[in-house]
């Protein structure tokens, strides 16, 4: 009687299309709150780990996961949230104290300082359009890197109108460039 019971929700499951792998291919990640088009993502910190499941005796499926990586979310449970890099598909579970929720549009990655210079962070929009206006934009450009060099090894005022870094991309390998 049992295997007769077996068999039968074991047709019906088939009959309706249903499989596991199916059924995974259908999942999308959570909906940021309030949010119909917009999913909850995550960036990791640095030491973050990929498993295969809950708990860190899971089997690790990427032992340092690259820093600032943004996932989606698909599940939340306790301490734990499954994530994938898209929205097709879950990769695996990560600790929630292993990243931050990430709701903005855009995303940094710091790349590499070979062959460019640092670029200039301005600490806001009016030091921004100062050197925009200039007569002479690449001579204002070389003043201020001047100026946040000097500021950062401690030579200058604590307060310059931007500040360097060594270097970051938005989302896909785009450069930041100003606009003036």
């Amino acid at each position: 009687m049992k295997r007769i019971l077996i068999a039968i929700l074991t047709a019906l499951t088939l009959l309706a299309g249903w499989t596991p792998a199916a059924h995974a291919a259908d999942r999308t990640p959570l909906l940021m709150e309030g949010k119909k088009p917009l999913y909850q993502r995550v960036i990791t910190h640095p030491g973050a780990s990929l498993y295969a499941g809950q708990g860190e005796g899971s089997t690790v499926i990427q032992k340092a996961v690259r820093p600032f990586s943004v996932f989606y979310v698909y599940t939340r449970d306790g301490n734990w949230l499954e994530v994938g890099a898209s929205t097709t598909k879950p990769d695996g579970w990560i600790k929630a104290t292993d990243t931050t929720a990430w709701n903005q549009a855009l995303t940094l990655l710091f790349t590499d300082r070979s062959q460019r210079q640092p670029v200039l962070f301005f600490k806001d929009h009016k030091a921004i359009m100062d050197v925009c206006q200039a007569e002479d934009l690449p001579g204002s450009l070389s003043k201020l890197r001047a100026e946040a060099k000097a500021a950062q090894q401690g030579d200058a005022p604590a307060d310059p109108g931007a500040v360097i870094h060594d270097g970051a991309r938005i989302g896909r390998r785009c450069r930041i460039h100003t606009a003036c």
